[in-house]
């Protein structure tokens, strides 16, 4: 099964349908660029069963939000249905050049795309309009070694799946120097392991971004601080906020 397989099971529907909370750095991002969104129309990326419309599409002016998998875009259709939603895969979106001011691409979403991650932002960056904002979230290599420990919890049966988790991910990469690589596929045991996630160092991805045409770019660790090292950050997860860059037409 690959990742859009996964994605498109009745059990990931059923997980994220009901989501509806932002993580600390979203709250944060949307702190900082709240002034800007009232006249902003918004494509949001992979959206899931709507866990991010919940708070940002009453916020904008336009808001469509897509997704490759179909039972997401059900989801949402049924949560919400006088917004707009498709299927659509980020790598090749049916969508006009320069349509949207405000992009999100939240939960990682760009770290399943198991092949053509270049053509995926190369999409992002055509879509937006000159000086828009684009978000997304990816994983971190510089935290993948922290994979090996099984975070603590109350919960028993949580302590004993982590504990199982952390120990098939230590056989699996357990000899891996993970700083030889700018970025890697990984299965970390995200639900049931069934996902391959790509995990890259901050370096590389903003070597990528400012490559591909985006500029202004600043990381938001899990606790929605602003990373200032990004070599030393070893957050699992970071937030990439950038600006699009593009001539003044």
């Amino acid at each position: 099964m690959n990742n859009r397989e996964a994605w498109n099971t009745p059990e990931m529907a059923r997980i994220y349908g009901p989501l509806k909370n932002l993580t600390a750095p979203e709250r944060k991002i949307l702190d900082t660029i709240f002034p800007r969104l009232k006249d902003a129309k918004m494509l949001d990326i992979g959206v899931g069963g709507g866990r991010t419309t919940l708070h940002f599409a009453p916020l904008v002016k336009e808001y469509i939000g897509i997704d490759y998998s179909e039972r997401m875009i059900k989801a949402c259709q049924s949560r919400f249905p006088n917004l707009t939603f498709s299927v659509m895969d980020v790598r090749d979106m049916l969508i006009p050049n320069d349509s949207f001011d405000f992009i999100l691409f939240s939960h990682s979403g760009l770290d399943c795309c198991e092949e053509g991650r270049e053509e995926a932002l190369k999409e992002i960056h055509r879509v937006g309009n000159f000086n828009s904002t684009f978000i997304f979230s990816c994983h971190n290599l510089n935290g993948a070694e922290s994979l090996f420990r099984a975070r603590l919890s109350l919960n028993p049966m949580v302590m004993k799946n982590r504990i199982l988790t952390a120990n098939k991910f230590k056989r699996e990469y357990g000899g891996r120097d993970f700083d030889a690589y700018p970025s890697t596929f990984l299965n970390d045991g995200s639900h049931d392991g069934q996902l391959m996630l790509q995990y890259t160092h901050p370096a590389a991805q903003i070597r990528q971004l400012t490559e591909l045409g985006f500029d202004d770019i600043r990381l938001f660790g899990e606790n929605g601080e602003i990373i200032v090292d990004p070599d030393a950050a070893k957050d699992v997860t970071i937030y990439y906020m950038c600006r699009i860059r593009k001539e003044l037409k």
